[in-house]
């Protein structure tokens, strides 16, 4: 097995690389080769350059300026700061660093195993040689990424903590759809963005804001806490294998292994976000989470509406919510799930016909992202409280 690597969306230096799964070979990282810095100054070079020329002819400083100019004030925020010693003296002994040189060697990295050989494209000088590798070797990396992609969605939703923006779908890696991007050279809005949001939190980063960051989003400037726990959580299901009785009917809750469960709710969150602009699609794959983590077919044997679906989501997905969070008040809550599945079912149908302001699907989409969430906690919290869901 060789090792992928993909560009999340911060850049901070780290001491050591941070474990996300043993399981799943997850860490986080910088780039720790000189082939791997040049990896990714040679995809962030179009983005920069494009940047700087819009910027000069608005008689704006560009990024690149910006962030050496304000590196002075992220040296004084973190000298501070006893656990961020190495990002201390990583800056400092920095300071004189070519610019790109220094974006690269910081960004942070997610590495993930994969049959690629990507030394074969690191060791190249066209890395474009990528088309003509084995089709074994590129699918299995598209399927590797797209894993990860998952995964990363799951701990994205878990470790979000901006409190002025409700979760739409955001994601910690940089471009979870596009596996091959960073082995190309061309002029991607996201690295300008990263780039330009670290130049500004830089100048911002001063000892007056005793210790809080600005970066809302992010865990880099701020306690990572959250995210090695919320990490920790998901390994603890991801390691477990479906219990599975010999003689009897295998139970919906077993059908698949947990691991699988969380890859595909990641999945389709993931496309979720990707669709956000057509409101109705995320609709369809946020309820289809519920769905497959809390209901099973009805049982014909039954009266049919008290053994629906519809029945099944609103009474099951409230017990799960309220297992996350007892706190919850969970009037009204009822309405609101039936709605929403009313609404689900008219986009799966077709016989949705009322025209509907698209400001406010987007809120039923904020609020299932919400449920998805309360829903995953109460699987990480008290599987066995899930699974009896699932199978009742």
């Amino acid at each position: 097995m060789s090792t992928g690597i993909a560009l999340t969306k911060y850049i901070y230096p780290l001491e050591n690389p941070i474990i996300l799964s043993s399981e799943l070979g997850y860490t986080l990282d910088n780039p720790r080769t000189a082939q791997e810095i040049e990896l990714i100054k040679i995809f962030i070079t179009p983005s920069v350059t494009a940047e700087s020329e819009k910027s000069i002819a608005a008689n704006i400083a560009p990024a690149h300026v910006r962030v050496m100019l304000n590196l002075e004030y992220l040296i004084n925020h973190i000298s501070a700061l006893p656990e961020e010693q190495y990002a201390h003296n990583f800056y400092q002994e920095n300071r004189e660093t070519e610019f790109l040189e220094l974006i690269a060697k910081s960004w942070i990295i997610i590495r993930f195993k994969t049959e690629l050989d990507t030394e074969k494209i690191l060791n190249s000088n066209h890395y474009l040689r990528i088309l003509s590798l084995e089709e074994t070797e590129k699918n299995d990396y598209s399927e590797q990424f797209d894993k990860l992609s998952s995964y990363c969605q799951i701990v994205s939703l878990l470790t979000y903590n901006d409190e002025r923006n409700p979760y739409m779908g955001y994601s910690f890696i940089l471009n979870p759809s596009h596996p091959f991007e960073i082995f190309f050279s061309s002029i991607n809005q996201g690295v300008i963005e990263i780039i330009d949001r670290f130049a500004s939190n830089t100048g911002m980063l001063n000892p007056e804001f005793k210790g809080e960051h600005m970066l809302g989003e992010s865990w880099w400037l701020a306690d990572r806490t959250s995210l090695i726990n919320w990490c920790a959580k998901l390994e603890e299901l991801i390691k477990l294998r479906p219990s599975i009785t010999k003689g009897k009917q295998t139970p919906p809750s077993q059908m698949q292994p947990p691991k699988d469960k969380l890859l595909h709710v990641g999945g389709r969150m993931r496309i979720a976000y990707e669709h956000c602009n057509q409101p109705e699609l995320p609709v369809i794959l946020l309820v289809g989470n519920i769905e497959y983590l809390l209901t099973r077919n009805p049982d014909t044997n039954r009266f049919n509406v008290e053994d629906s679906i519809s029945r099944q989501f609103k009474l099951k997905c409230g017990v799960a919510i309220n297992e996350a969070d007892p706190s919850i008040s969970l009037e009204g809550l009822s309405k609101k799930l039936s709605d929403i599945y009313s609404l689900r079912s008219d986009f799966a149908h077709g016989n949705y016909t009322e025209k509907k302001d698209k400001w406010d699907l987007y809120k039923v989409v904020t609020d299932l992202f919400k449920y998805n969430r309360m829903i995953l906690v109460a699987y990480l919290n008290n599987k066995v409280l899930i699974d009896y869901l699932k199978d009742n």
